[in-house]
């Protein structure tokens, strides 16, 4: 089987991530401004699930990820949902969503801007009239304060966590390499090395905005630090809130 970008380190990335309380309440904040409290959720790049969990109440819910790994720990949390391991840039459920979700830095890690192109069209085509997309961006700001610094060391449990952004020298958006290391004890006197390398761009807001009108006719983006503050240049999370028309 070909691996895929974080079967490596899907067992242990819950534990490497931590607590995503944070997350959850933003999310439920937005979609209970927009009216999106319940019926059929996608979630693209779902990975293990985490932010699904708390919908599960509300949503008929299912995943999606191109990382088998990362589907069997999701299945493991949420047996009654549905998922599916699938490229989120060619992708075919069968079925429309009233919402579809695309969170943290996962867009960001399809590496040629002109395949977000075919995400959004994804998407778009799996909404129903008046369905909702919430994206998630990691920005410009962002992975330049990230490659600018030091590699990030923590701990969970008796895991130890590393990661370490490097700039990648190319033209067109700015590009890294996100060096991920998990250590973890495989034994009582022996730890194995989980391994993962990551690459991500970024696009200016407007650049994101302009490919999403493609697709959506209303978009309300909002820096996830500032609230509802519209993103600017100094922002480093946006979140980028999309409506089908009806």
């Amino acid at each position: 089987m070909t691996s895929t970008p974080y079967d490596a380190i899907a067992r242990r990335y819950d534990n490497a991530i931590g607590d995503r309380t944070a997350d959850r309440l933003y999310l439920a904040g937005i979609l209970e401004r927009n009216g999106a409290t319940q019926g059929d959720l996608l979630e693209l790049a779902c990975g293990t699930g985490e932010m699904l969990l708390s919908l599960r109440e509300s949503f008929r819910l299912t995943g999606l990820d191109r990382s088998a790994a990362m589907i069997d720990e999701a299945r493991r949390k949420l047996p009654d949902a549905t998922f599916i391991e699938a490229d989120m840039r060619s992708f075919e459920t069968g079925r429309c969503y009233d919402v579809i979700l695309l969170l943290f830095n996962s867009l960001n890690q399809v590496p040629d801007a002109n395949d977000w192109d075919l995400v959004f069209r994804r998407a778009a085509g799996h909404l129903r009239p008046n369905g909702l997309f919430v994206l998630e961006l990691n920005m410009p700001a962002k992975l330049e304060r990230l490659a600018g610094a030091p590699a990030r060391y923590h701990t969970g449990g008796r895991d130890h966590y590393i990661m370490e952004v490097v700039r990648l020298d190319r033209p067109g958006p700015i590009a890294v390499d996100m060096h991920i290391r998990i250590f973890t004890p495989a034994s009582p006197d022996r730890y194995e090395l989980l391994a993962e390398t990551i690459h991500e761009i970024a696009l200016e807001a407007d650049a994101v905005r302009g490919k999403l009108a493609r697709q959506f006719d209303e978009i309300e983006v909002r820096d996830r630090q500032a609230g509802s503050d519209p993103a600017d240049a100094r922002t480093e999370v946006a979140f980028f809130i999309c409506r089908k028309p009806g």
